[in-house]
């Protein structure tokens, strides 16, 4: 198999090292909110898992608690966890904070996950809005929320 190599300049405004034999951790906050968009309740700062392969954001049902989020007012989605089982969950609007920047999105709470597991951060709302970069081997992960190219939010630099 043949690679091509197209020479391509980036702009990351955000450097983060995360452990090498683990995966792609970001520091983000996430904070409730009410139909208006107000915050309410806590905001909790966490470590969340950089995921391709998610569709949207996940986080531990106890994070719904502290912020104060009705999760019955939350439209149900079904939500496959990584052994193929698949459940209706509650998808809520949320406030996440990554690289310094807030943003609207919507994430699910699932009482599957327990308090020390790790968040998920999947594409949908989260992705399209920002570029990130992974040098695996080295542990570091780039991110903008500048835009970038219009095309693919993700490159995985990892020969």
């Amino acid at each position: 198999m043949q690679r091509l190599a197209i020479p391509t300049q980036f702009a990351f405004n955000y450097v983060h090292r995360y452990p090498y034999d683990g995966p792609p951790l970001l520091p983000v906050e996430i904070a409730g909110t009410d139909a208006f968009g107000i915050l309410q309740g806590e905001t909790i700062d966490t470590y969340a898992k950089l995921d391709t392969g998610a569709s949207g954001c996940v986080f531990p049902a106890d994070f719904a608690r502290r912020m104060r989020i009705n999760l019955a007012a939350g439209e149900l989605v079904p939500v496959e966890d990584f052994h193929g089982d698949s459940q209706s969950l509650p998808e809520v609007p949320i406030m996440l904070r990554i690289c310094g920047e807030w943003m609207m999105t919507k994430a699910v709470f699932d009482w599957r996950l327990d308090k020390n597991a790790e968040p998920i951060i999947g594409r949908e709302g989260v992705f399209p809005r920002f570029g990130f970069a992974l040098f695996h081997q080295d542990g570091l992960l780039f991110a903008s929320h500048e835009e970038m190219s219009g095309t693919a939010a993700l490159w995985s630099l990892n020969g």
